[in-house]
């Protein structure tokens, strides 16, 4: 029997109920596909923290990505508005994507690719497979590297020492033992493009893609197939000579990372590509500081600690971003992957941890806690919080745009560079 995949698109933290029927309508599972979940779940060691089971529904707090298995697939986009914007969704969460992991995705390119009808995982496919595409038509990245044979003429440099060791002694005076430069497609780039064309092979539907991925395959024939560990990938350097190779590796170190498989039913593979959208929302962030903005900033900083014990720190505190102004004051930065409400205003456990951070950076007289703008919605109001010990030490609840990239950098330089000189925003 052929059993039609279904494609569900959903938010992050939003329900998707699970029918009692054989068939799920809408945005939702049956019991089938979701016990298909659970064991994938499982299989996969995800989070458990990050997914709420309830008695006829599921909810995925803080992935986002695509989840392929057996008989249906799921992309989750991140919740940013009450009004469920697929289109908005993904255009923020390519463009977050894109600046993290260095894409390079046009403005143009990033609105086209958000109106496809495809998922994320397919769009990142097609996109690898296109980019590469083009770079081999430029040609394929080739190194010299240094080749010794045992032939019957000369070829570069002859290795006196294996030479005698090998011809002379052993009465071979027809053959030369040399060394020469052999220009060489196996060299490690190429390597991490093939396994990902044959990783991606077996997860691809689209057969544009596929027929794409095919033509590169054949022109790295001559290549090794290399399965590539956490560490190789570490030591992947983009040097000038690869500089337009740029996006096809970064993708293609993406999928090497972030495609995890398991569960198999038939012929039908599961398998993920997901995103811990509180960890990207502040290496995004981050990434904003680094790249635009004139400021000395330090990501998850270990500088400080709570307590000394024998002379040496315990209970170190990290917060997400740490900015020293010219007049070594400091600035730091928590980043929320959740919505701010103005009545509710800051919950009480990160105020707490705001606190520390104020009593353990000596010089440091404000603290911003960063929440995504949902829709239009911006703080205006009650959302400055005073030390009641210090009142010249405040914790600031602020909301960042993330309608495009431009936006976000304003917003940014705005509150550290031109706010913080005032009155910390009141």
């Amino acid at each position: 029997m052929v059993i039609q995949m279904r494609h569900l698109t959903i938010q992050e933290n939003h329900p998707v109920p699970i029918t009692s029927g054989s068939d799920a309508g809408g945005v939702s599972l049956t019991r089938e596909e979701a016990s298909q979940l659970e064991v994938y779940i499982e299989e996969n060691h995800l989070n458990r923290d990050f997914i709420v089971w309830g008695n006829r529904s599921i909810r995925l707090i803080n992935y986002v990505g695509f989840i392929q298995c057996p008989y249906f697939s799921m992309e989750i986009l991140p919740k940013l508005s009450l009004d469920e914007d697929t289109l908005r969704s993904r255009h923020t969460l390519l463009m977050m994507l894109d600046e993290v992991y260095q894409f390079n995705i046009t403005a143009t390119a990033s609105s086209r690719l958000s109106a496809q009808p495809y998922s994320l995982f397919h769009i990142f496919a097609k996109m690898y497979a296109e980019e590469l595409l083009f770079e081999f038509k430029r040609g394929i990245h080739g190194q010299y590297r240094t080749t010794e044979r045992n032939g019957h003429y000369v070829k570069g440099k002859v290795n006196i020492q294996k030479h005698v060791k090998h011809n002379m002694l052993k009465k071979r005076p027809h053959r030369v033992y040399c060394s020469f430069a052999e220009h060489s497609h196996n060299n490690v780039i190429n390597q991490l493009f093939l396994a990902t064309n044959r990783l991606l092979q077996k997860h691809v539907k689209q057969g544009d893609v596929l027929s794409q991925l095919h033509q590169l395959n054949q022109q790295l024939f001559d290549v090794d197939q290399v399965k590539f560990t956490p560490d190789m990938l570490q030591n992947v350097i983009i040097d000038r000579n690869l500089s337009r190779y740029q996006t096809a590796i970064h993708l293609a170190i993406l999928f090497q990372k972030q495609l995890t498989g398991g569960l198999m039913i038939g012929r039908n593979e599961a398998f993920s590509l997901l995103f811990d959208m509180s960890d990207l929302y502040e290496q995004y962030t981050a990434t904003l500081f680094q790249r635009y903005l004139p400021v000395d900033i330090s990501v998850q900083d270990n500088t400080h600690a709570l307590f000394n014990r024998n002379g040496r720190p315990a209970a170190r505190i990290l917060p997400d971003i740490v900015i020293k102004q010219p007049d070594n004051t400091v600035i730091i930065i928590d980043t929320k992957w959740k919505a701010y409400h103005s009545g509710r205003g800051i919950e009480e456990r990160d105020l707490v941890q705001m606190y520390k951070y104020l009593n353990t950076y000596p010089n440091c007289q404000c603290v911003y806690v960063l929440y995504p703008q949902a829709g239009t919605s911006a703080v205006l109001s009650n959302n400055v919080y005073t030390l009641r010990n210090d009142r010249n030490k405040k914790v600031i609840a602020k909301t960042i745009p993330l309608t495009d990239k431009q936006t976000s950098i304003q917003f940014l330089e705005q509150m550290t560079l031109q706010e913080h000189s005032t009155k910390f925003g009141e």
